[in-house]
């Protein structure tokens, strides 16, 4: 079984390096500081620490330290084929779930965080991809979803609506709703709003790949029939949020 140790010892120490870039580039590249990187920091620390410091563990677990050992690793190597299998679910989502062609839908692009009056570049990612299909399609509405939170000086969907106004989509064309706070609500307002003006009931999701999936999950739970439109994510962002889908997929399973 000594291969075994070994061969972990070493995907540890690279799976510990991966965490740790993903930790530093949202914050080498934008200063963006979260609870997602920093919880990358501090397992990429935690597999440093067992894969450098044997000696230490087996000082102070004695003949133990070996079940303990190989019980970490099996975790380890359970953890990864879940993310394997909700990789696999994310990259459906995001690329493979698309309205076809000549389905009635309207667009519903989920809110995100705002930097001032502007978006943030996670919004105008999801915003441009909007724009893009309100182009493409002249008869297509649209619903921006999204409210205001406790550091934001507007509401989400009033910085979308302008954001896609100034680009050259007519005002008409757009609908705002402003009192959201989470996916589930985004949804559920925004639905509200498409039947009240006798819009097409089935919707496009429009927000960044990683996020697509939990979003059709959810319209799934609410009866919501939907389709996903993809928005990119900045490769030195992707990481970061990624792992928070991770748990947020996770946390929908068991709980909601």
């Amino acid at each position: 079984m000594e291969w075994f140790y070994l061969f972990m010892r070493r995907g540890c120490l690279w799976l510990g390096i991966f965490c740790l870039i993903c930790g530093l580039l949202p914050v080498v590249t934008h200063g963006i500081w979260k609870s997602e990187g920093i919880w990358a920091l501090l397992l990429a620390s935690c597999y440093f620490l067992l894969v450098r410091q044997q000696p230490l563990w087996n000082r102070v677990f004695g003949k133990h330290w070996r079940w303990m050992e190989g019980t970490l690793y099996l975790l380890t190597a359970a953890g990864l084929v879940l993310v394997l299998l909700l990789s696999g679910m994310m990259v459906r989502y995001a690329l493979f779930h698309r309205a076809p062609e000549g389905t009635q839908t309207t667009l519903v692009v989920l809110g995100c965080k705002i930097s001032g009056d502007r978006p943030t570049i996670m919004l105008r990612q999801r915003l441009d991809s909007a724009y893009q299909a309100l182009v493409e399609n002249p008869e297509l509405k649209c619903v921006v979803s999204g409210g205001q939170g406790a550091d934001e000086r507007y509401p989400e969907s009033q910085v979308m609506q302008r954001y896609l106004v100034e680009k050259g989509i007519a005002p008409e064309r757009i609908a705002q709703e402003s009192v959201s706070s989470n996916t589930r609500e985004n949804l559920l307002y925004s639905m509200e709003i498409i039947k009240a003006r006798g819009w097409p009931e089935t919707v496009t999701l429009v927000t960044n790949g990683y996020h697509q999936c939990r979003a059709a999950l959810i319209a799934q739970k609410l009866g919501i029939s939907c389709y996903n439109r993809y928005a990119p994510t900045s490769f030195y962002l992707a990481p970061a949020y990624v792992v928070r889908e991770y748990l947020g997929i996770l946390h929908l399973w068991l709980f909601e």
